[in-house]
């Protein structure tokens, strides 16, 4: 993001007029006003893993929530933060739907033409994730491509921690993969895919909202009951792993799920960027300037060099 970065120690030795976060562990020992927003679309608010208070005061200034129905999953766990509650949409989602008429743009910086087919995995992290169960998943698609189809991988920050930039997925980026890193455009590749193949995390769960093609591989990491993950398994196929794997994914759009997915992840479709900048000039103290808050489309991808 190009931001400045700051030791620890001195973040929690200044005085800041803004803190933003998606975390509540060790943000109490910060001081300022502390806007919590939730860690990606389908995830679980974390309240009994991270209380969000801190030596017996509530932490968060704002919680951002992004559905009416978060309020209620706040009244049953945690009603003391009730307080601090904002219904503020999804920004991530409001800004790729700001991008969606970008689509040409997208697949032209990823080198994919008007008659080419892009494939896009998506994986979360963890043991239980598509990447860790199916690191060989990617292999099998570029092999099975061919000069009609282009394969591209989003993978979550936490797996290139993990792995190193050089060591993830190299055999399948010399084969010709598109690996996309994720400070660099996973939503506008996501937009640019005709099928996306994915587990439960986020970026599927947007990728659906969006109304491409969603196929789920088998055994994916369990999700939430009732939550907007658990809707998308419901609603979308998965992918038999024992057999050819392109010729399983489905040509057709189905609009129906991507009304479900986009109504469970935003009660307030396009409005993230008014409401999140409201709550963060009150809790800065100015006065909110009086044009309309902008909705910036997303940059091209950039994909990373084959190894």
């Amino acid at each position: 993001m190009d931001a400045e970065t700051i030791p620890w120690t001195r973040a929690v030795r200044s005085r800041w007029d803004l803190v933003l976060t998606t975390r509540h562990e060790h943000v109490g020992e910060v001081s300022g006003e502390v806007l919590v927003f939730q860690p990606g679309a389908g995830t679980p608010a974390r309240l009994d893993r991270e209380p969000p208070t801190y030596r017996g005061r509530v932490l968060p200034s704002a919680l951002a929530l992004p559905h009416l129905t978060d309020v209620d999953v706040l009244w049953r766990t945690r009603p003391e933060v009730l307080p601090a509650a904002v219904v503020s949409g999804d920004i991530c989602l409001d800004r790729m739907r700001a991008s969606a008429h970008r689509r040409a743009a997208y697949r032209s910086a990823l080198g994919v033409g008007p008659g080419t087919r892009l494939v896009t995995v998506c994986s979360t992290w963890g043991a239980e994730s598509l990447f860790g169960r199916h690191p060989d998943l990617c292999d099998r698609l570029v092999d099975e491509a061919g000069d009609d189809t282009r394969v591209a991988a989003v993978l979550h920050p936490a797996i290139w921690a993990a792995h190193g930039k050089t060591r993830v997925l190299a055999r399948a980026r010399r084969a010709g993969l598109l690996v996309v890193p994720p400070e660099s455009g996973w939503q506008a590749t996501v937009l640019a895919s005709d099928h996306v193949l994915g587990d439960l995390g986020s970026t599927t769960v947007y990728a659906a909202a969006m109304g491409i093609p969603v196929r789920l591989v088998a055994a994916t990491h369990r999700a939430f009951p009732g939550g907007i993950a658990d809707e998308l398994a419901r609603a979308v196929g998965r992918i038999d792993l024992g057999a050819a794997l392109l010729p399983q994914l489905a040509s057709a759009v189905d609009g129906s799920v991507g009304e479900l997915i986009t109504a469970l992840v935003s009660s307030c479709p396009d409005e993230a960027s008014e409401r999140l900048r409201n709550v963060m000039y009150l809790l800065l103290g100015l006065d909110e300037p009086v044009w309309r808050a902008a909705v910036r489309p997303y940059a091209p991808p950039r994909p990373h060099d084959p190894p």
